[in-house]
């Protein structure tokens, strides 16, 4: 069975119904700004979502930047079904059908965690992007923190996404973009903390990196 076939088990319309795309959602407020400090689009801008799920970056970026060419890809046919109407393309982030150095700016949140060959995919990123990517996840520590919390009853049951493969620390991320040719611009910890009590940068939920070649 291919790679596509595997992903439109797993994630199938269960897996998409527990996304939220609500541009208006209060838990994507810092996410977004973020994004507008650290790599906002141009007017011009070639522009992919990859990964992109209900198109949470595409639908946001095109918000911003009326003059920007967007296109969205994932790998679940699930997904075209949120975005009818816009640009879609059912791909695998390991292997796409663009061209060498085709996008200005690449999105990608939320996904690298579940993909089956990371360092293919962040390859691919390198091959058709032609300068900088923009990537969120989550963050180890804090996953880790959460998970002893709610075993030890001091915050309520914790289940992580049982789809990711994969979680990254800031360190981690950055040497996987590194050793993939990648250059680092910069790297934020965003979010909460598991608890207030453990107010460090570090073990806040979120990580976001940007990168370019």
């Amino acid at each position: 069975m291919s790679q596509i076939s595997n992903s439109e088990d797993k994630f199938g319309e269960g897996y998409f119904s527990k996304l939220t795309g609500d541009l208006s959602n209060e838990v994507f407020k810092e996410e977004f700004d973020l994004i507008v400090e650290l790599l906002p689009p141009k007017s011009g801008d070639k522009i992919l979502d990859l990964g992109c799920g209900k198109g949470r970056a595409g639908l946001f970026i095109m918000s911003k930047e009326k003059n920007c060419e967007v296109i969205f890809s994932d790998v679940s046919s699930v997904a075209g079904e949120y975005l009818i109407g816009y640009n879609f393309v059912k791909c695998s982030m390991t292997e796409t059908p663009f061209r060498d150095n085709e996008f200005d700016k690449i999105y990608s949140l939320s996904t690298i965690s579940h993909v089956d060959d990371i360092n293919k995919a962040i390859k691919e990123m390198y091959r058709i992007s032609k300068g900088e990517v923009l990537i969120t996840t989550n963050n180890k520590w804090d996953v880790q923190i959460r998970k002893i919390a709610s075993f030890l009853g001091l915050i309520p049951k914790f289940q992580y996404d049982e789809t990711a493969k994969q979680l990254y620390n800031r360190f981690t991320l950055q040497t996987l973009f590194k050793k993939n040719g990648w250059k680092i611009k910069t790297i934020r910890h965003y979010g909460e903390t598991a608890t207030p009590k453990l107010p460090f940068n570090f073990l806040k939920t979120r990580l976001m990196l940007v990168v370019y070649k």
